[in-house]
């Protein structure tokens, strides 16, 4: 019997087997997964067979699993903490299992599925950066971790903004236009943006090999640290799903003021993490810290930080969130 196993059948009460070999049980994620009421049904199936362990709901299609030389990744740790397992017995197992871990990502790689978001057309014709759109990317440190353009199109003062593409699998399917400069007028929207549904920004640079997934408010801060981004302070349903479908731990960076707060408490409510690093006052964001201390030293500030407590969390966040 392999340690996940063990782990899992010392927390498990007395389950009925079907005639394939699932244990039977209400699902604890269905609500955390999207569903409106939960499993009264017992749609929730675990499986041991051959060390290997899996786990899939019928009702929300919650699906996790583990098998020997892979680590636990986060919708099993997530399971686990559902079903009451301590944290620092879960800390326990990983550490365990960090040893044993194949290092041949093609043995342990599966393919996560990202939603077909559809291709579209530039509304306006684009054209590569002038010299004051490069200037204040190179004054955000972020000129380079991305394809940017700007435009000639005065509609919307497409011509004094930096335009971000949204990519998915390739393709762009969105877009955020940035003004240079400070706005002249109360009518001018800093932003435009078009995106699809629960767009998640910077997924195609994401791997499950990572330990991590970090996650931002804003576009620049997941440039800056390589994460992704949500595109505001409230995480949808959808959005958590796709995160989450990665497999590896989330690490939510909220920013630091009141709007970050309802971030912070809502990855509390998710279990997912936390991290609030110690930076000098006035910073607000990740990108902000970077053009000051550099990227690498501000992801390690960001690694060196993380709290996966939900009540640490909920004290940390009403400091840092102000």
């Amino acid at each position: 019997m392999s340690l996940v196993e063990n782990t899992l059948r010392s927390h498990l009460p007395a389950l009925k087997t079907t005639s394939n070999g699932w244990l039977t049980m209400n699902c604890p994620m269905c609500i955390q997964n999207g569903q409106s009421r939960p499993d009264t049904k017992k749609r929730g199936g675990l499986k041991f067979e051959q060390e290997r362990v899996g786990y899939h709901c019928f009702n929300c299609s919650y699906t996790t699993g583990w098998r020997p030389g892979q680590r636990l990744g986060f919708k099993l740790i997530k399971l686990m903490r559902v079903l009451g397992i301590d944290e620092g017995e879960i800390q326990r197992l990983k550490i365990q299992l960090w040893d044993q871990v194949v290092e041949d990502d093609t043995v342990i790689e599966e393919a996560y599925k990202k939603p077909a978001w559809l291709e579209i057309q530039w509304p306006w014709t684009v054209r590569e950066l002038n010299l004051e759109a490069a200037e204040y990317l190179d004054s955000r440190g972020i000129i380079e971790l991305s394809d940017w353009y700007t435009s000639t199109s005065p509609v919307q003062g497409m011509d004094n903004r930096v335009i971000l593409p949204y990519i998915s699998d390739g393709k762009i399917v969105g877009y955020s236009a940035r003004w240079i400069g400070d706005v002249p007028d109360k009518k001018t929207a800093k932003m435009v943006t078009s995106r699809p549904p629960s767009f998640v920004f910077n997924l195609d640079h994401q791997s499950h090999s990572r330990k991590y997934t970090i996650v931002t408010e804003g576009e620049y801060d997941a440039l800056t640290l390589d994460g992704v981004a949500i595109m505001t302070n409230t995480i949808s349903p959808e959005q958590a799903k796709i995160i989450e479908d990665i497999d590896n731990e989330p690490v939510v960076l909220p920013d630091r003021d009141k709007a970050g707060l309802i971030l912070a408490m809502q990855a509390a409510e998710l279990g997912w993490s936390v991290s609030f690093p110690e930076w000098p006052d006035g910073i607000k964001d990740a990108n902000e810290a970077a053009q000051q201390f550099g990227r690498v030293a501000v992801l390690q500030s960001v690694l060196s930080a993380i709290e996966s407590s939900p009540l640490k969390i909920k004290l940390l966040c009403r400091r840092w969130c102000v």
